[in-house]
């Protein structure tokens, strides 16, 4: 079954956000926690990582759009699967976040200073360590 990525809440001034570059290209496989492709908000140019692992069967926006929160950018798949053919194209962020995946993200040019077992539970939280205060030496969460 084709899984949908769609455009995870990044920006806190807007809720539309412009693909910069797509970093897979259809028909590459895709590994959980990859970088998918980048994104600009307001402040800053983000990665938008892989919630699922399968091949890149379709993407929906492409380097260049701007799309809102939630909206549906491509599907992730077994290698062959064809993607669904009615595919909306703009959501509601708030039926996104109450029916499906969201990717997680990780800063580009920021790095977090965090241990490996807080870096695997922030994963699987779906937390954006850049947002966390750390209490430890230097930050460290």
């Amino acid at each position: 079954m084709a899984h949908a990525v769609r455009m995870p809440p990044l920006g806190q001034t807007t809720d539309e956000l412009r693909i910069v570059e797509w970093l897979k290209a259809e028909g590459d496989e895709v590994a959980l926690g990859e970088p998918l492709f980048e994104v600009e908000t307001d402040k800053v140019t983000l990665a938008v990582e892989a919630t699922v692992r399968g091949t890149l069967l379709e993407i929906v926006h492409g380097a260049g759009e701007s799309v809102r929160v939630g909206t549906l950018v491509a599907y992730v798949g077994e290698p062959g699967e064809k993607a669904p053919e009615q595919a909306p194209t703009q959501e509601p962020a708030q039926e996104a976040i109450a029916g499906g995946e969201l990717p997680t993200i990780s800063p580009q040019r920021a790095r977090v200073t965090a241990s490996p077992a807080v870096r695997h539970l922030a994963h699987d939280l779906g937390v954006d360590l850049s947002r966390v205060q750390g209490s430890g030496p230097d930050g460290r969460i």
